[in-house]
Order: structure tokens, then sequence, then C-alpha cells
């Protein structure tokens, strides 16, 4: 019989992988950025626009880019949506009504 929350756990783990390491990446090379350029005025201003870019990125939900590209699939693409909300709701990343 198949444990299900196995599954669920490693569907989480996978969509972590897939979508929030990059996210952490991207965070670490700022960081690490920030402390290279620490005395350079000019790149720092970059470098705090790109920090902002960041935190706009995190707050977004991971998946919210893939249904405006799945919009513009038309028919297929709603049924795809609809697919991808029973899952967004089965691992708990959306409230059950």
């Amino acid at each position: 019989m198949v444990d299900w929350k196995k599954v669920k756990d490693g569907c989480i783990t996978i969509i972590f992988l897939v979508f929030g390491l990059p996210l952490v990446i991207a965070f670490l090379v700022w960081v690490g950025s920030m402390v290279i350029n620490s005395g350079n005025p000019d790149k720092l201003a970059n470098i705090t626009q790109e920090g902002a870019n960041l935190i706009v990125e995190a707050v977004t939900p991971w998946w919210t880019g893939l249904i405006v590209w799945l919009c513009e699939l038309g028919f297929l693409g709603a049924i795809l949506i609809i697919v991808l909300v029973k899952f967004l709701e089965w691992i708990g990343e959306i409230p059950r009504k």
C-alpha cells in the first residue's frame, strides 16, 4: 500500500529543490557581493536594487508564474490550472475550502 504522507513529503521536497533552492543560492550570492563590494558606492546601489528584487521574488508565491504561463495555453491550460490548484491544495500550499 502506498504511504501518501511520504509521497506528499517527496513532492514538497522536489518543489523546494526546483523553486526554493535557486532563491536561497541567489540570496547567498547577493550577500557575498555586498561583502566584497562594500567600499564601492556605485556597485552598492546596483546590489541594493538586486536585493530588493530578491525580496519581491521571495514574497511572490512560486506558482504564480506557472499559472500565468498556463493561461497562455487556452483550454488545455485551463484544465492544467485546475489540476495545479488541486495539487496545491493537496500539498497544503493553498487552504482547502
